[in-house]
């Protein structure tokens, strides 16, 4: 950071004083970590002074507690390799003065090699990408790198990029970490509201709906398809920053690097319509990434955003050749355990249970790893898929409700807007504390207070709703599966039960770990459940460091990775059945 920038982020942290009641100034919210850096600068600055003046900053005032154009957080000038430099922020153009050029220069590009993939997981609270190169053989050697999309996006962690966007009242879209703060800073008093949860409208399949006016506060009409369109070009501009600062193969990673998507478990044509749009919105945000590459992190204004789309789609259907397969989340998961081996057993049964924070999503698997004849094999039963709205956020909001009973207030007579953003951006760290100590007490804006156990938590409607739902789904899958398979397990002692992985954000919670250590009963047969390993052993010797962030990467690694389980009916009875093996392409994968 140079003088120049520190300056300008000083001047900004004065204008977000306030003046306190009895004298003196207060600061809402937090500093960033360049606003230290920025004081720290100050004070070496003002050490070494000779006498050269100081220039004035006039004294804060309520007036300035929230300046006209909110500045960025962290200002820089991104410049990429196919972007022009912006102007300094001092200097820094209106909408209007800018002229708006495509940057399609990603359509030209040579085909990017084919044994290099990058898998986007689009989550609803927070996303992810890993990149994988095949090796010589199968998997022994292939390169995993889970991409660090918060070290540029700024967000929470390395690997995850928080799934939100905002609209501050000058119509500028900020991304992510941005997204709370700003918000945050506009709105201490919940009158406007940020843009999470957004992957929830795919699964909804309301994303033509209009942004009402306490998240869009413009004239600029844009509907949830639009803002995802948004999130994507944030996601995709973090990703090409991030593997840019990669060592790179010959030449570099390019920008068509192929890559695949995760998508929810959904079914018939709204499967397809979902994986229409997301492949097409995924094309689309690299030509949007790549043209505003300067842009992202700056305040990007909605206007020359929804211009840029309007150019982009005006010459028809663009083909997006290096966007490939979407794939389900469950299937991403399967695809991490392709070299998984049981502590009694080779082959396996397993159901994935992917618990996000908008859905929970199952499917089934026959697996059959042999390391000594390198054969790792998994094929899906057909109709196993199926995805549910209970999921993490359904615990967020019957924590909600518990606390707002316990403090008195009536969700139905109206929630006040202060105590409705505060809950929403601090839910998931509750729940996290209440899981983690078994009690929390949460403080509201309006002074009161709410004492919540874990037990009586456990025992809310919400919860047991949930809890009672992931029951129900996975018994009814297998009992709407090919008799079969349920025949299969526990047949002979070559698949003596039924494996259960759990990947997620909500895999750790203690209702969703009872479904691994259990017996069900399915079409009158009692079956033995037990669960894989937490941590697969083929990544805890290759990658050991990932172990506390597979269960919510694990979607994006296994997307990436060079064989892709085929999904929807590859094995209708038994994925070869007890009396015979299935026809695969290379004769060596046989049962």
């Amino acid at each position: 950071m140079d003088v120049t920038e520190a300056k300008i982020l000083l001047k900004n942290l004065f204008a977000r004083l306030e003046a306190a009641q009895g004298g003196g100034y207060s600061l809402q919210g937090k500093l960033t970590d360049d606003e230290y850096d920025a004081l720290r600068i100050a004070v070496g600055v003002l050490e070494t002074a000779s006498t050269q003046p100081v220039e004035q900053v006039p004294s804060p005032t309520k007036s300035l507690s929230k300046s006209p154009t909110p500045p960025p957080l962290l200002p820089r000038q991104e410049v990429g390799p196919h972007s022009p430099p912006e102007p300094t922020p001092t200097d820094h153009p209106t909408p209007a003065d800018r002229s708006l050029n495509l940057d399609t220069s990603v359509l030209e590009l040579n085909p990017a090699p084919e044994n290099i993939r990058l898998c986007l997981d689009f989550g609803t609270a927070m996303s992810k990408a890993t990149l994988v190169q095949d090796g010589e053989s199968d998997y022994d050697d292939e390169i995993i790198t889970v991409i660090n999309l918060g070290e540029f996006g700024d967000d929470i962690e390395d690997y995850k990029l928080h799934s939100a966007v905002y609209i501050d009242d000058d119509g500028n879209l900020w991304f992510g970490a941005d997204a709370e703060e700003y918000c945050g800073r506009d709105a201490p008093d919940g009158s406007r509201q940020l843009l999470d949860n957004i992957k929830h409208w795919l699964s909804l399949g309301q994303v033509d709906a209009t942004v009402d006016g306490k998240f869009n506060p413009t004239d600029i009409s844009v509907t949830y398809a639009d803002i995802i369109l948004a999130y994507l070009t944030f996601l995709t501009w973090s990703a090409t920053k991030a593997l840019g600062s990669l060592e790179p193969p010959p030449g570099g990673y390019p920008r068509n690097l192929n890559r695949r998507f995760a998508m929810p478990c959904l079914s018939g044509p709204d499967f397809k319509e979902v994986q229409y749009r997301l492949r097409k919105y995924i094309g689309e945000a690299q030509i949007l990434a790549d043209t505003f590459f300067t842009e992202m992190r700056a305040g990007l204004p909605l206007a020359r955003f929804v211009e840029a789309v309007r150019l982009l789609r005006q010459g028809g259907v663009r083909d997006y050749k290096f966007v490939r397969e979407g794939i389900t989340e469950p299937l991403g998961v399967a695809g991490t355990l392709l070299n998984y081996q049981s502590e009694n057993s080779r082959h396996m049964v397993v159901m994935v249970i992917d618990v996000g924070a908008g859905t929970t999503d199952f499917s089934v698997y026959r697996m059959h790893v042999d390391p000594e004849r390198d054969i790792s094999i998994a094929v899906e039963a057909a109709n196993s898929t199926a995805g549910v709205t209970e999921a993490g956020n359904h615990l967020d909001l019957a924590l909600m409700g518990l606390i707002l009973q316990a403090c008195g207030i009536d969700p139905e007579q109206g929630i006040p807007d202060r105590i409705q953003w505060y809950l929403q951006r601090h839910i998931r760290e509750f729940k996290e504390e209440l899981f983690d100590q078994g009690s929390i007490l949460v403080s509201l804006p309006d002074g009161s207070e709410a004492s919540i156990k874990l037990e009586q938590f456990m025992e809310t409607p919400g919860v047991l709703d949930f809890k009672n739902a992931l029951d129900k789904t996975m018994v009814g899958i297998l009992e709407s599966i090919n008799k079969d398979w349920i025949d299969l397990i526990g047949s002979s002692q070559k698949i003596p039960y039924l494996t259960v992985a759990l990947t997620g954000g909500g895999s750790s919670l203690p209702m969703v770990r009872e479904l691994t250590t259990r017996d069900i009963t399915v079409r009158g047969k009692q079956i033995r459940v037990v669960p894989t390993k937490n941590f697969p052993t083929w990544l805890e010797e290759a990658h050991s460091e990932l172990e506390l962030d597979y269960p919510r990467i694990a979607v994006s690694l296994g997307g990436a990775r060079k064989k892709l389980i085929k999904q929807g009916g590859t094995a209708t009875a038994t994925a070869g059945g007890v009396n015979g093996a299935p026809v695969y392409d290379d004769p060596k994968y046989q049962w």
